[in-house]
């Protein structure tokens, strides 16, 4: 008789614990599915995220480092620390402050790329004329090209202007450097692929 209430009671105390379990799993369920949809809701009132503003700080970071490299030839060591500060920030906006975008399957970033390299052929004929006329780059290679005007003629600081005859041999210097520039960059894009073969 004692052996059945001890098993009577057992059995009740098991199924109690049971349906205890099932009960707090049930609300343990409920709460991920209720915490889920509040953090989707949460970012579904977000605003939506924008490549564009991201893909326009890029180019413009990259137009300064290469269209005027010659006149200030540091700008690409403290444009690698500009990106990586930009990187972190875009993580940031991307984690927090705007709607996650969905995943797209793409071949390129379009448009941008055919902007990318304009302005990398563009920034040869920059830096030509940057390396020939507003520097003292070309001065310091040919200086037989040049001479150092007189401060007091033209007031101000000493300016390097052609030496007498000499203008024609400097227009075709820069003529020779932008088609060499131009041919090894050609060079460069025939040789290597846009596709890796691996």
């Amino acid at each position: 008789m004692k052996n059945e209430v001890k098993s009577n009671q057992s059995s009740s105390e098991t199924s109690t614990k049971s349906s205890k379990k099932q009960k707090n799993g049930t609300v343990q369920k409920s709460t991920n599915t209720e915490t889920n949809l509040t953090s989707l809701e949460d970012e579904f009132v977000l605003d939506e995220y924008e490549a564009f503003d991201d893909y326009l700080e890029m180019v413009i970071a990259f137009g300064y480092v290469t269209l005027f490299a010659s006149a200030f030839p540091l700008a690409s060591a403290l444009t690698i620390i500009c990106v990586v500060i930009e990187a972190r920030s875009d993580m940031f906006k991307m984690c927090w402050v705007v709607r996650r975008p969905l995943p797209e399957q793409v071949s390129d970033i379009g448009t941008w790329s055919t902007v990318l390299v304009g302005m990398a052929w563009l920034s040869i004929i920059t830096n030509s004329f940057i390396f020939a006329f507003t520097t003292e780059q070309m001065m310091q290679v040919f200086p037989s090209f040049f001479v150092v005007s007189d401060p007091s003629i033209l007031g101000g600081d000493r300016q390097h202007v052609f030496a007498p005859g000499m203008a024609q041999y400097v227009w075709a210097g820069v003529f020779f450097i932008e088609h060499f520039l131009f041919l090894f960059a050609s060079a460069v894009c025939a040789i290597v692929p846009d596709q890796p073969e691996w």
